[in-house]
C-alpha cells in the first residue's frame, strides 16, 4: 500500500484547536403552559448563557450533535440547528406520539417513537431539510434506544407500563437500507426489559443496560443469538442518553441518580459515587475533562452544576425550567503555528488505513489524541521517539482527526478509517 507522508520540520505548520461548548435544552414547566421549551448554548470558558430558540411544547427527549448541526427532540416536534450561526434551520412535526432518540446514518435521521403504537415506532428522515422519508411499519413497540453498526440498526422492542417501565423485551436488528428487520434478539431465560443500547469498547457488539430488571445484556455482533443476561450490582438508573457517556472503554452512567464511572471490559464499578449530587441530566466533555450535569424537579427546583472528572464541584451552571436534555458540541478553527525553536518531524502511515496507523516520531515523544468529526476524543496515548504502532480496528469506519502535542506544538492530520 502506498505510503502517505506528513513531514513538518522548521515548517509552517497547520493545526486544529478544539473548543467546547454545552447544547441545553429546556423543558417547560410543569403546571404552566406559558413556560416553553429552550434551546441553550452555554460556553464554559467565558461563562456565556446565550439562548439559542424557543420551541412551542413543554416536553423535551433527545439532543444529537452531529458535526456543526443539532437535533433536537421536542415531544411533537423535531428541530434542526446550525451551531455555527447559531441559528435554527428546519423543523418537522413528528409524525409518531411522542419522540424519543435519536440516531444518523449517512443523510437519513432516525427518530424513535417513545409511547407505542401498534406500527411504525421508527420514522426516518432527510437529514437536511427534516421532510419524512419514510416509517418502518414492522416495528410494533416504542423505540427508545437505537444503535447503529455497519448499515444495521439495533432498536429496543419492550411492552410499556402505565408507570413508563418496560417489560418483556426484545431487540431488533433493521438493515436500513431496504428497510427489513433480519433479526429479533431475545435472551433465553430472560423476560425483562431491554434498556440503553452501548457499543462495546473493541467494537465488536454492544450492552444494553437495562434499569428495570437491573441486569446487563451482552450481545456480539457475529453472534446474535448469543446474548446473555448479567445480574447486576450497578443500581442502573440509565434510561436516555443525557443519563450517560462514554470515554475510551470508561462508562459515566446516572446510578441511583448520582455518577459513576463503570470499567466496560469487565462491568465492574472504577468509582461508584463520582458525582455525589442528584442528577437529572449529565454530559461529559471529554476536551476538558469535566462533567455537565442538571436537577429538576420539573416544576420549582432547577439546578446545574460543573464538576471536574474526579468529581470536585467547580461551579454552578445555568439552567431553565425542567433541564431535561444535554450534549456537548465541539467546533474546529484552523490556523497556522509557526515553528520556531522545536523541530517536530514525523511521519503518519498508511492513509486511508483498515486495522492500525504506524507514527514515526524522528526527534520527540508526543501525546496522540484521535477525534471524531464531532470534535469527541475516541482514543489517546503517550507517544514515545520512533516508530508506534496504534490499534485503530475498534473504531468505526469514516473521518478522524489524528492530533500529536509535543512542548508547545500541535499538529492535526485527517486519518480515514475503512
Amino acid at each position: 500500500m502506498k505510503k502517505n507522508y506528513f513531514l513538518c520540520a522548521m515548517l509552517l505548520s497547520s493545526i486544529s484547536v478544539f473548543s467546547q461548548k454545552t447544547i441545553l435544552v429546556n423543558g417547560g414547566q410543569f403546571g404552566n403552559p406559558n413556560e416553553n421549551a429552550n434551546v441553550v448554548i452555554y460556553d464554559y470558558s467565558t461563562n456565556n448563557y446565550t439562548t439559542l430558540d424557543t420551541i412551542q411544547t413543554q416536553s423535551v427527549q433527545d439532543v444529537l450533535i452531529d458535526g456543526n448541526s443539532a437535533f433536537v427532540a421536542a415531544q411533537d416536534s423535531i428541530v434542526k440547528y446550525d451551531l455555527v450561526s447559531e441559528t435554527r434551520v428546519a423543523a418537522a412535526a413528528f409524525n409518531g406520539a411522542s419522540t424519543k432518540t435519536f440516531q444518523i446514518h449517512q443523510n437519513e435521521l432516525l427518530v424513535g417513537n417513545w409511547f407505542a403504537r401498534d406500527s411504525n415506532n421508527l420514522y426516518i428522515y432527510n437529514t437536511n431539510n427534516l421532510n419524512l422519508v419514510d416509517s418502518i411499519p414492522a416495528l410494533s413497540k416504542g423505540a427508545k434506544s437505537i444503535l447503529i453498526h455497519n448499515g444495521f440498526a439495533y432498536i429496543t422492542q419492550n411492552n410499556q407500563t402505565a408507570n413508563f417501565e418496560d417489560t418483556l423485551g426484545s431487540i431488533v436488528r433493521l438493515d436500513i437500507a431496504n428497510r427489513n428487520i433480519t433479526d429479533t434478539i431475545v435472551v433465553s431465560g430472560y423476560n425483562g426489559d431491554f434498556g440503553e443500547l452501548v457499543k462495546k469498547p473493541n467494537g465488536l457488539g454492544f450492552y444494553a443496560f437495562n434499569a428495570v430488571s437491573n441486569t446487563i445484556t451482552t450481545v456480539d455482533f457475529n453472534n446474535l443469538n448469543g446474548g446473555v443476561n448479567l445480574n447486576s450490582s450497578l443500581d442502573l438508573d440509565m434510561s436516555s442518553r443525557s443519563h450517560w457517556a462514554t470515554h475510551n472503554d470508561t462508562l459515566f452512567g446516572r446510578i441511583g441518580r448520582n455518577i459513576a464511572s463503570i470499567n466496560l471490559n469487565n462491568l465492574q464499578y472504577l468509582d461508584s459515587n463520582m458525582v455525589d449530587t442528584a442528577i437529572t441530566s449529565f454530559t461529559y466533555d471529554t476536551l476538558n475533562r469535566l462533567f455537565f450535569a442538571t436537577y429538576t424537579d420539573f416544576s420549582s427546583i432547577r439546578t446545574g452544576y460543573v464538576y471536574s472528572s474526579t468529581g470536585i464541584y467547580l461551579s454552578a451552571l445555568s439552567v431553565g425550567f425542567s433541564p431535561e436534555v444535554i450534549d456537548m458540541y465541539y467546533s474546529t478553527s484552523v490556523g497556522l503555528n509557526e515553528i520556531a525553536d522545536l523541530k517536530l518531524d514525523f511521519q503518519f502511515y498508511p492513509n486511508p488505513a483498515t486495522n492500525e496507523i504506524r507514527i514515526n516520531l524522528k526527534e520527540v515523544s508526543a501525546q496522540f489524541r484521535l477525534f471524531d468529526v464531532n470534535g469527541r476524543l475516541v482514543y489517546e496515548d503517550n507517544l514515545t521517539q520512533g516508530i508506534n504502532r496504534v490499534d485503530i480496528s475498534a473504531i468505526s469506519r469514516g473521518k478522524y482527526f489524528i492530533q500529536l502535542v509535543s512542548q508547545n506544538v500541535m499538529n492535526t492530520e485527517v486519518l480515514i478509517k475503512q
